[in-house]
């Protein structure tokens, strides 16, 4: 059997649950009961009694399940009649919902392997008009197979143009400033990370040096200010940003830089409550001498 390499320790997924489209597509088919009707469904079942007496289902939480799924597009509603009765609901799969196949047949090929307990699976999926199996895999454009430890996530990138460059005759010098470059381009994520592959939080200490390299190469870009601002609110003034002292400290000096490079008043202006405030609380730490008493670092 096939060892898959291990998947190298994260702290976090490398996009957040509100921005990744499996995230959202496990809100509509998550559900066990969801499941169990798109496989019926696949198999051609589309009648309410017909569901209910297959997955024995409660009639209200079937009825709501087929209600998302209607309202999700992977199932559409028809209407049927049989001689001498009244009209009633039918739901079919949608094209939407034929697109899931693969990963309906994938799943039960999983099963086979891993839940089959080594007896023949109950059922094979073939090719039309032919008796050879078929099964779930990954190809590439050419149609080549790709093993699953074959396979690298790539993570979407703001397409932003390259204001500014570094060129120098030591070629390590010069790989050193692409390296930086590309690394704070690959932070600027929804806002600005700490580091592409350790978490999704605003670290101010970090954040001071990525926007004096945003500054230098990529000029302007709000996921600047969208990332102040995202601190600053949740940060209550009596509290110190990432629980540390001296980042508050570098929130004040980055909105100095960024007003400093960019010349926007109107942003800056917008902080003044919270930043005279914090002006305040931290000029309560320093004595009368001018030394500074902080309490965190």
């Amino acid at each position: 059997m096939l060892q898959m390499s291990q998947i190298p320790l994260a702290r976090r997924s490398p996009i957040p649950p509100e921005n990744c489209n499996l995230a959202r597509t496990i809100e509509i088919v998550g559900d066990r009961w969801t499941l169990l009707i798109l496989r019926a469904a696949l198999y051609g079942v589309r009648r309410f009694d017909d569901f209910q007496a297959e997955l024995g289902c409660p009639r209200t939480v079937l009825s709501g399940r087929l209600k998302i799924l209607v309202d999700a597009g992977l199932l559409t509603k028809k209407t049927y009649k049989v001689p001498g009765k009244r009209a009633r609901p039918e739901y079919v799969l949608s094209s939407m919902g034929m697109s899931l196949r693969p990963i309906l047949i994938g799943l039960t090929q999983w099963g086979d392997v891993w839940l089959g307990k080594g007896e023949p699976p109950p059922i094979s999926f073939t090719k039309a008009g032919s008796k050879t199996a078929i099964r779930a895999a990954f190809v590439d454009p050419e149609g080549r197979e790709v093993r699953p430890d074959q396979i690298r996530a790539v993570l979407q990138i703001r397409d932003i143009p390259y204001l500014g460059s570094f060129r120098s005759n030591d070629e390590r010098l010069n790989k050193i400033w692409e390296v930086g470059a590309w690394t704070v381009h690959l932070n600027m994520q929804d806002y600005l990370w700490d580091g592409i592959k350790r978490d999704r939080l605003v670290w101010l200490g970090d954040m001071h040096p990525e926007v004096a390299v945003i500054n230098s190469v990529f000029g302007y870009n709000p996921v600047v200010p969208e990332s102040l601002d995202l601190i600053r609110d949740v940060t209550p003034v009596s509290e110190w940003m990432n629980g540390i002292s001296s980042y508050s400290m570098w929130w004040i000096i980055i909105h100095e830089d960024w007003y400093l490079y960019h010349g926007n008043l109107e942003y800056l202006q917008e902080q003044k409550v919270y930043l005279t405030d914090l002006i305040r609380r931290l000029a309560a730490f320093v004595t009368v001498e001018g030394k500074e008493n902080l309490n965190g670092m």
